[in-house]
């Protein structure tokens, strides 16, 4: 009879274990960051198709231009580089390389120690 409830408790533990997993599943938002609504946008990025490279900081919300297109974007997530066709819409996209400034991102510095 014991072996039964350990069973049923190790069954258990591992269920909610499961279900906790996937309820602090990041989402894309949480890594890349997210689009921004319509003249929020601190700074104007007009791209070429010679753009290879593009730097922003955390929190900035920058608009990017490209041939009368535009969209806007917020970079609150966690990773500090990505491709512009990550997050472009395909007529805005191009091959430049994003990269983001997280120093001032408080969930980086907490989890590195340099709060």
């Amino acid at each position: 009879m014991k072996k039964q409830f350990a069973l049923g408790g190790v069954a258990a533990a591992l269920i909610t274990a499961m279900s906790a997993g996937s309820a602090f599943a990041l989402s894309n938002s949480d890594l890349v960051g997210e689009r921004a609504d319509n003249s929020v946008a601190t700074r104007t990025i007009r791209l070429d198709n010679n753009a290879r490279y593009i730097n922003v900081s955390y929190g900035e919300v920058v608009k990017f231009e490209k041939n009368g297109k535009s969209f806007e974007w917020d970079f609150d997530g966690l990773q500090d580089h990505m491709k512009l066709s990550q997050i472009a819409p395909s007529d805005v996209s191009g091959d430049a390389e994003i990269y983001v400034d997280q120093s001032s991102n408080p969930i980086r510095a907490a989890t590195t120690g340099d709060e």
